[in-house]
């Protein structure tokens, strides 16, 4: 696997968001649920990251907006509180980039190898009609293994050289593009910020 090659600048921060459930959340840029769980922390060289899991109900929210919890879980998960289980859950996160970027340590590999294993007790076949996979329980742990679980995923799919981080001043959030043609998240936000800064950059010169 080729290492990504990742710009360590100074990011501010100006990365898309949306409101679900009452909440600020990531856009999901990814292509992946994995991706878009990694990109709920942006700007990760600053000083200032921008930071969108305040809380265990921000986290539980999240995964019913990348859908990976139905629901009706996230409603009855969102009410309580985990405060261990997001310290868990950031610990991973932090890893889990590591691991994506290729910029991984042994104990970063170790973190995300443990949380997977958590989760994989927990995973269900469901009857249908249609069947589906789904989760063992109500227990505060299932939003951390569903994340785990769509990491796991993505990391045994090898899709490492697809995975590309955005260059954006104050972005770096992390998206799949098999081509390799794509230097932002989005062009629509990043990629008309690089471009109004070039451009106001040429015409003060000039």
């Amino acid at each position: 696997m080729t290492p990504i090659r990742i710009r360590r600048k100074a990011l501010s921060s100006s990365m898309s968001a949306r409101l679900f459930d009452g909440l600020r959340v990531p856009a999901k840029l990814g292509g992946h649920p994995a991706l878009d769980f990694a990109n709920t922390r942006a700007g990760w060289w600053t000083d200032t990251p921008t930071e969108y899991l305040h809380s265990f109900r921000h986290m539980v929210v999240m995964t019913g907006y990348l859908g990976l919890l139905d629901m009706e879980t996230v409603n009855a998960l969102k009410i309580r509180d985990a405060p261990a289980v997001l310290r868990r859950a950031l610990a991973f996160r932090v890893a889990l980039f590591d691991v994506l970027t290729q910029a991984e340590s042994a104990s970063a590999w170790k973190l995300v190898q443990r949380e997977f294993a958590l989760a994989a007790p927990k995973r269900r076949l469901l009857s249908g009609p249609p069947a589906r996979f789904g989760w063992d329980g109500d227990e505060v742990s299932l939003p951390l293994h569903a994340l785990a679980w769509s990491a796991g995923e993505l990391i045994a799919a090898d899709r490492f050289d697809e995975i590309h981080v955005c260059v954006g001043t104050g972005c770096g959030f992390l998206f799949l593009d098999p081509r390799g043609r794509r230097r932002w998240c989005t062009m629509a936000v990043c990629g008309n910020r690089s471009k109004v800064r070039s451009y106001a950059l040429r015409a003060r010169d000039g």
